[in-house]
């Protein structure tokens, strides 16, 4: 979403279909649990705020790759060419 206030332009997204949690047995796995502790989402004291901190992260690297798309839209061939400068090459099997 884009908003206008005054002079200052805000960009917001919304993801109503968004699923997270940071409880269960699958935190106990070390990978999981140091990435946990690394968002800052293992703080006890409330029921719930560590999802909803995962949940804000997710959110803002949507709005984050959303910012960039529209970045290089606005810049004539910036797309395209990071397109093919970055594409995947064909890998043969053999």
């Amino acid at each position: 979403m884009l908003n206008y206030e005054g002079d200052n332009l805000y960009f917001s997204c919304t993801l109503p279909n968004l699923i997270v949690g940071s409880v269960g047995n699958g935190k106990t796995l070390e990978f999981a649990s140091k990435n946990l502790s690394h968002l800052g989402c293992t703080d006890l004291s409330e029921t719930g705020a560590n999802a909803r901190r995962l949940a804000q992260i997710c959110a803002a690297t949507v709005l984050c790759g959303e910012l960039s798309l529209l970045a290089a839209q606005t810049n004539p061939g910036e797309l395209m060419q990071a397109h093919l400068r970055l594409e995947r090459k064909e890998i043969k099997h053999g």
